[in-house]
């Protein structure tokens, strides 16, 4: 009897025991997973902490590859002329930046002409850059002008005499050509093909400026017209494969001789305002050009 008394005693402990060692062990378990579970969330945490930098990163990205600016450069030759001291009113008026490609020819030809280029010159709207002294006049045989490099050259040359020796900026008469520094946009014709040799040659940092689009005597006559060339830029600066945000426009300050062509011109300069980031930039703040 006692035995067996002692006996279930004995059980009774070892089930105690059992039970104490069970118990810890769901507590170790427990324990555990807490950790498990504690540890996943904070790894959570982190990947949202970095998905949220990431988006950031992404949007202000895309920012950038969506910037919708443009930089227009509105360009008036052969002045000075008879007409250009109304255009420079008009282009005050709408409060927009303007270059000049000046004849030198056309400042000798009067003193009239002479205090027009200086009118210009001193208007802080406005910037005056190089057409050569004699604008090619060879009786109309543009062709022989260019066959002797040296010759442009010097015709260049002179005109500084007038605008500056500081100024390396020319258009050249009657030929659309470019040339920037280190080539960054070079595009020469048959015309210039020559003078580009040339000044290559003698290390010349001359700058030759060109255009993208020309205000014709058209679009002075007529609204209508001045609509078709706003369409063509829009188009233009829609499809732009080139990604380029830089548009220069030809003008002659000769087509603007009477209140119809000025009022077009505001036109024109209206539309061109209506994209807010639409900017009128001088020759010389074209990008690569210095």
């Amino acid at each position: 009897m006692n035995y067996t008394i002692e006996k279930m005693k004995k059980s009774n402990s070892l089930a105690e025991n059992n039970f104490i060692i069970l118990q810890l062990m769901l507590a170790i378990i427990a324990s555990s997973f807490l950790l498990i579970t504690t540890g996943c969330e904070n790894v959570k945490k982190e990947k949202k902490k970095d998905q949220k930098i990431i988006v950031k990163t992404d949007t202000l990205t895309q920012v950038k590859q969506n910037d919708s600016s443009i930089n227009i450069y509105l360009t008036f030759d052969d002045g000075p002329y008879f007409t250009t001291l109304g255009l420079a009113n008009t282009l005050i008026k709408e409060n927009v930046k303007s270059s000049f490609f000046i004849v030198g020819s056309q400042i000798t030809a009067s003193k009239f002409y002479d205090s027009v280029f200086n009118t210009i010159k001193q208007n802080s709207l406005f910037r005056t850059y190089n057409h050569t002294f004699s604008h090619a006049v060879t009786h109309g045989r543009m062709k022989k002008y260019y066959e002797y490099p040296v010759n442009v050259w010097n015709d260049i040359q002179k005109n500084k005499q007038y605008l500056g020796s500081e100024c390396n900026i020319t258009r050249l008469p009657g030929t659309n050509a470019w040339r920037f520094q280190d080539s960054i946009k070079c595009f020469s014709n048959i015309a210039s093909k020559k003078l580009f040799t040339y000044l290559d040659s003698i290390q010349s940092n001359e700058r030759v400026f060109g255009w993208d689009f020309e205000w014709t005597g058209k679009q002075s006559e007529s609204s209508t017209n001045v609509d078709q060339l706003f369409e063509k830029i829009s188009e233009r600066i829609k499809n732009n494969k080139a990604k380029s945000k830089n548009y220069v426009i030809l003008l002659h300050d000769y087509y603007f001789k009477n209140e119809v062509s000025l009022n077009n011109l505001s036109y024109f300069i209206s539309l061109l305002k209506k994209n807010e980031n639409t900017e009128f930039k001088w020759a010389n703040e074209y990008p690569g050009i210095q």
